[in-house]
């Protein structure tokens, strides 16, 4: 459950909003590179191995994050992945982003002719601002904020 407040103090509930295990995966994959980052660089199998996820699955989540910027691909023998950017950078909406590309609440939230019914349908309209709020809720989200304390 998400709840988001606007300019007019309108409390707005999403009941329906859920993370994928893609980006849980993610998640769990940048805590671990950021939990050993004296190590440098991280391999997909130890990160797979540590948090009992597939390594085809997580090597695709690793490929994303790195096409996202959000992580670094080391080649050669000592190989495998590395944070490039700062914490207090990655936002939760950059790694969603990355990994299951523009965040919307509609199909047609982007592309308003993807909708047979866009000239008499008002969802998008007045969704708008639940879509607004919700990508700036989690642009504020970072990655610094799941370091346990």
């Amino acid at each position: 459950m998400l709840y988001l407040i606007n300019k007019t103090k309108l409390v707005l509930f999403i009941n329906m909003f859920k993370l994928s295990k893609k980006t849980e995966y993610a998640i769990v994959a940048l805590q671990y590179m950021m939990s050993n980052a004296d190590k440098n660089v991280v391999t997909v199998r130890e990160v797979a191995d540590f948090h009992n996820i597939s390594q085809t699955l997580l090597a695709k989540i690793l490929q994303a994050l790195a096409r996202g910027r959000i992580i670094e691909s080391v080649q050669g023998s000592q190989g495998g992945y590395t944070l490039v950017q700062n914490v207090k950078k990655i936002s939760l909406a950059k790694i969603m982003e990355a990994i299951e590309g523009p965040i919307h609440i509609t199909d047609c939230y982007y592309d308003p002719s993807c909708c047979l019914r866009s000239n008499f349908c008002t969802l998008r309209e007045r969704l708008a601002p639940v879509q607004k709020g919700l990508v700036q809720h989690l642009q504020n989200i970072t990655m610094a904020d799941f370091i346990k304390e």
